[in-house]
This record gives structure tokens, C-alpha cells and sequence, in this order.
């Protein structure tokens, strides 16, 4: 279950370690954490910002006035010769 918090500071979050709060803030470590934040949002009608690792990110002191979801996938799977990676990895 996606865990949903609020105000916290995305400077921690990024490579440059600048920028203010993010309205609500969530990781999605899987698809279903990440489809449960896509469902919060919509329904408080919030705007969404999807965070990787956070590089070559500038985040404004005031911060973002909606849902930033991290994404903490991982793993790769193989079939064949055809490889899948997760967002995150």
C-alpha cells in the first residue's frame, strides 16, 4: 500500500538539494503502489509530478503544489532475448 505524506521538503530528493515542499509525496517501490498514488491524485484532482532519481532536477523554494510520486522500482526480467527494466533501475 502506497503511503501518502505531506509537506515534505524535495531538496533531500535531488541532486542539486534545492526546493521547497511537495504538497502530498509518495514512493512507488511497485506497479500497484504507483497505480494507488495515480488514484489518490485523481480523485483530489491534484496535478502530478513523477521524480526518478533526481538529477538535472530544479525544484522551486515553493515547492510543488500537488502529488510528486518517487519512483523506487526495480529488477529486470528477461524472455528470451527481450529485457524488461523497471522505471528505478
Amino acid at each position: 500500500m502506497s503511503v501518502i505524506e505531506k509537506d515534505i521538503p524535495l531538496a533531500p530528493h535531488t541532486t542539486f538539494k534545492i526546493g521547497g515542499p511537495a504538497r502530498y509525496f509518495a514512493r512507488a517501490t511497485n506497479v500497484g503502489e504507483l497505480r494507488e498514488a495515480l488514484a489518490f491524485a485523481k480523485e483530489k484532482a491534484l496535478k502530478v509530478f513523477i521524480l526518478g532519481g533526481g538529477s538535472n532536477v530544479l525544484v522551486s523554494d515553493e515547492g510543488f503544489d500537488g502529488l510528486v510520486i518517487k519512483i523506487e522500482l526495480s529488477g529486470v526480467e528477461r524472455d528470451g532475448n527481450t529485457y524488461a527494466a523497471a522505471a528505478g533501475e
